[in-house]
């Protein structure tokens, strides 16, 4: 037995060095590769390895990531569903949640797979050497930094609305429930927070914090806070709340005044409309003359 082991093991080696020496003379027969247009196989085009599996490959990468793209879509949709439906159960909320997450930072990765092989490409050599390839780099960061900012501008913006809608549901179906009513009145709160951070957050970084110019007689790029992007945010700001409050302001004047003419002498209702007209006197003085000092001492108009 001892003797048929020892003759295995040499007939094995003798059949994988036979193999292995073998290799260089059967792949030559396939170098350069033969041509494939007559029987439906995809032909690389290039000169060179890299080109090939490049021209062979990348279409491939790009269907497979649409369709897991697409499949990352419908799991972000059923779960959002699900969320909805069962805001009740908060186990399932919670997993619907992580499901979200996952599927939302598969897209990012997707998103920006692309781009950033783009930015560490080395094929043309180390861009680290090269001023040019260096800035041309920078730019092409850049730009991927604002597409996935705005992806997640887009994917905050659909979770703040679904939690309107979650939290809507809730307050129309569980009324007679105190505590899930405050509930969902902080989850709109924190929607509209969140939704407001998103309109401004681009906005304030880029136009007032990050206020990037190249100085020649420094000769580098100076970056500086620019007050007057800000003073006219603050202006823009102040306008919106005079266009909307100014009026819902008002409408609580008229309606605090026929609440109070209705009241017919029930005390009651006689101080809710007072309560009523000076909340809402309050806030148009307030309001108004938050946009007479914005217009007069912050512009240094007076």
């Amino acid at each position: 037995m001892k003797h048929w082991k020892i003759f295995a093991a040499i007939s094995a080696g003798l059949l994988a060095a036979l193999v292995v020496g073998g290799i260089p003379d059967v792949s030559a027969a396939f170098v350069p590769l033969p041509d494939v247009d007559g029987i439906g196989v995809p032909n690389p085009e290039g000169d060179t390895a890299i080109q090939r599996a490049e021209s062979l490959l990348g279409p491939i990468g790009r269907t497979l990531r649409i369709v897991i793209g697409a499949i990352a879509v419908l799991l972000i949709v059923i779960s959002g569903f699900t969320m909805v439906i069962g805001g009740e159960n908060e186990e399932t909320v919670k997993t619907q949640k992580t499901s979200i997450t996952m599927a939302i930072i598969g897209l990012a990765m997707i998103s920006i797979a692309g781009p950033m092989a783009e930015i560490f490409d080395f094929r043309q050599g180390n861009f680290l050497e090269d001023p040019d390839a260096l800035v041309e780099r920078a730019k092409l960061f850049d730009d991927t930094t604002k597409i996935i900012v705005t992806f997640f501008k887009y994917v905050l913006g659909s979770l703040a609305a679904l939690m309107f809608i979650r939290a809507g549901a809730t307050m129309i179906s569980g009324s007679h429930n105190e505590e899930a009513v405050t509930q969902s009145k902080k989850s709109l709160m924190v929607g509209a927070a969140g939704l407001f951070l998103v309109l401004i957050s681009d906005l304030v970084v880029r136009n007032i914090l990050y206020d990037a110019e190249y100085n020649d007689t420094a000769s580098k790029t100076i970056v500086e806070i620019d007050q007057n992007a800000f003073i006219a945010q603050v202006v823009a700001f102040t306008n919106i709340l005079v266009t909307f409050v100014g009026p819902i302001m008002m409408l609580g004047i008229v309606i605090g005044g026929v609440v109070y003419v209705t009241s017919a002498g029930n005390e009651e209702r006689t101080n809710l409309a007072k309560k009523i007209l000076l909340n809402s006197v309050i806030g148009i003085i307030i309001i108004y003359s938050a946009f007479a000092l914005v217009s007069t001492v912050i512009t240094g108009s007076f």
